[in-house]
């Protein structure tokens, strides 16, 4: 059973991902920064003691595992807020950081939100989301400027999971369209999927976090080179041969990528796509994510709601 909507604003959520020195970052950033009208939730796998005794400050709610897919989706089943914030792995919240926030959300249209994340507060940006890019499925979105044009702001395609803000009845939607206990799929998936139904991903301006590229961005690998590419060739459907083949010839040209293991790894892993399906793939349910048309019309009428209409998706 779904939890009732309550007078609560916001649910944030800090997962536990094993670091306790970067979840207790974030943690007190949260409760220093706590804004009215929030609750708090420590998702964790069972193995968090809560030495510090928050229970009269925090809720708790256990998964089956301290992967971060599988504690956002285990703490979006009990968060009594219409917005589910995530914020964890040493990101950390700033003074008023999440009004921006809340407020892109009242659109109607809007599923998901990313903040500007820096590496402090008048330093420069560790990435206002992600977006597509030549050489990879997520890149960064102003990764080292001071500022984000508005250019820059309408090419956003999603959040990061570990800094994110979510409609709430949409994460739960998209948590059940996939639900394969994989970070780095659901961080994509759960994004590309509702907006696909025509759901939009906004950027934040006014709300900010802190976080260091080693706290923010997860480092290339084939792994994640595989899983993004073949994720994305098929949410699109569109063969992976162009974009592929662009990102291999990108990454060539250049230096900074022709001297990193790591990057060259993520490449071969894009490549891999072009002969084999991953399990990823197989695990999206096309038939869970509701267009902003469809759920408007099963709710209440209770003012008027202004949607574009969007085509339908095919059902798995």
């Amino acid at each position: 059973m779904l939890p009732r909507e309550s007078n609560v604003r916001i649910s944030i959520v800090v997962p536990h991902l094993g670091d306790v020195v970067a979840f207790e970052e974030s943690l007190v950033s949260v409760l220093e920064n706590r804004p009215s009208g929030a609750e708090v939730w420590v998702a964790h796998d069972g193995t968090y003691q809560d030495p510090f005794e928050l229970g009269d400050e925090v809720r708790f709610v256990t998964a089956g595992s301290n992967n971060l897919a599988t504690l956002v989706a285990a703490a979006a089943q009990v968060a009594t807020s219409r917005v589910v914030h995530v914020i964890g792995g040493g990101v950390r919240a700033t003074h008023d950081w999440t009004r921006s926030a809340i407020e892109c959300l009242q659109d109607e249209s809007v599923a998901m939100v990313a903040p500007i994340a820096r590496v402090d507060v008048d330093g420069p940006i560790t990435a206002a989301g992600w977006c597509d890019s030549s050489t990879d499925v997520i890149s960064p979105l102003g990764r080292g400027a001071s500022q984000i044009t508005r250019r820059q702001a309408a090419s956003i395609r999603g959040a990061y999971l570990i800094a994110s803000f979510w409609r709430s009845s949409e994460l739960r939607s998209a948590c059940r369209a996939f639900g394969l206990p994989d970070a780095v799929a659901a961080e994509f998936a759960w994004t590309r999927l509702l907006t696909d139904n025509g759901w939009r991903c906004e950027l934040a301006s006014e709300s900010v976090v802190l976080a260091g590229e080693e706290t923010l961005l997860p480092p290339p690998s084939f792994h994640r080179g595989q899983t993004l590419r073949s994720l994305s060739s098929e949410i699109d459907q569109r063969s992976a041969f162009a974009p592929v083949a662009i990102a291999a010839i990108a990454n060539g040209l250049s230096p900074s990528r022709l001297v990193s293991p790591r990057s060259w790894a993520q490449t071969l892993g894009q490549l891999s796509t072009l002969v084999r399906e991953t399990a990823a793939v197989r695990a999206i349910r096309y038939d869970q994510i509701a267009s902003p048309a469809e759920e408007a019309a099963t709710l209440p009428l209770t003012r008027p709601v202004q949607v574009e209409t969007m085509p339908l998706r095919r059902a798995a």
